[in-house]
């Protein structure tokens, strides 16, 4: 599918038909010098037809206000070896391309960069340390987005179905929009593979908005439930984009018919520019209680607030103006066992009472 990479104003408005004035102009070419844009044809088309898909993707004017607001977020110190991010005892994700079809402009990847991919020696060697620890029964397969190279999707996959002790291969992926006609016969025919040597195959489905499931988009995830995959929901909560109950309600429901699970709502994290994305947490956690006393638990998601679930599995020990400090459920102990030399990154991560992880979140309560 063909691919427009756009870093001028003049670039945007011949693509979209714009009309802004020399200081919007320039304003625009200040933020696409910073964050291009990378947009395949079907999402140019989308974004035409929706205003709640050309937020996600196009710049806006306010990303100048909070342009170098925040500093690098994500530490590599996870990484056993190449590809392979293992922050937790029993589950891993393995990272084989590091890039997208189309760049959505409040992902960390914009501030994290986009890396290179995986050799097919790099990924033999993540399977092999996979292999070699028993302990690990999950695994996510991650991006960037991996089927972008199916190539080497399928090379993972094929490589972890023979690991015994694997559960549950996931692969996280955005592709349901960018590009649904992927998931064809080459891709279900990898998943038989897998789901014949006992695995269960899951899809981490990264979706936003209702406007997102067209009638292509719903025929692929109906195809996956006949093909015993499990589809869930991995949502970022975008202000005026799907900051409200009923909007999440309505993606939600279209997912559930579909055979798909409700699964994650994340908090928008602090990334260069995207400051007018990003609600409050308290927000976040209002938006969820009020879809808890409108449908069934089953439509009902974890509100991640830094993989942490306020209130159920963590607590919001300080607020401040524009920060929150929170005890994870991670315990240090746990985390020595998995990372060589772990020690908390002071000062924006600390040790509580209790020998848990607490750290510092860049946010508004």
């Amino acid at each position: 599918m063909k691919v427009r990479i756009i870093r001028t104003a003049k670039e945007l408005m011949d693509v979209f038909d714009g009309n802004y004035s020399k200081e919007e102009r320039d304003t625009l070419d200040y933020i696409l010098k910073i964050s291009s844009v990378k947009l395949n044809e079907r999402v140019i088309e989308l974004s035409k037809k929706h205003e709640s898909i050309a937020a996600q993707f196009l710049p806006s004017l306010q990303e100048a206000s909070s342009m170098g607001l925040f500093h690098k977020i994500y530490k590599s110190r996870t990484h056993p070896v190449k590809g392979i991010d293992r922050g937790y005892l029993d589950r891993v994700t393995i990272t084989p391309v590091m890039n997208c079809e189309t760049f959505c402009r409040y992902c960390f990847l914009t501030q994290a960069g986009f890396g290179a991919s995986m050799s097919d020696k790099e990924i033999e060697d993540a399977v092999d340390y996979i292999d070699s620890n028993p302990d690990i029964r999950y695994v996510l397969i991650t991006g960037g987005d991996p089927l972008l190279n199916q190539a080497k999707l399928e090379r993972i996959v094929s490589g972890l179905s023979t690991v015994n002790h694997i559960d549950s291969i996931r692969i996280g992926t955005r592709t349901l929009l960018f590009d649904p006609s992927k998931f064809n016969d080459r891709f279900f025919r990898m998943i038989k593979s897998a789901q014949n040597h006992g695995k269960r195959i899951e899809i981490g489905a990264h979706m936003n908005h209702p406007d997102e499931i067209d009638a292509e988009t719903q025929e692929k995830l109906e195809e996956m439930h006949r093909h015993l995959v499990t589809v869930y929901t991995q949502t970022t909560l975008l202000r005026g984009i799907n900051d409200d109950p009923e909007t999440l309600l309505e993606l939600y429901r279209k997912v559930y018919r579909a055979g798909g699970e409700v699964y994650l709502l994340f908090h928008c994290d602090p990334i260069n520019g995207m400051d007018h994305l990003r609600t409050t947490v308290s927000k976040g956690l209002e938006i969820k209680s009020r879809l808890a006393d409108m449908t069934s638990g089953r439509l009902v998601p974890k509100y991640k607030v830094a993989k942490c679930e306020i209130g159920v599995d963590s607590d919001v020990l300080e607020i401040g103006e524009n920060h929150i400090w929170i005890e994870t459920p991670y315990s240090i102990a746990n985390l020595k066992k998995i990372i060589e030399g772990y020690s908390p990154l002071e000062p924006v991560e600390k040790v509580s009472k209790r020998g848990r992880l607490i750290i510092k979140y860049m946010g508004k309560w």
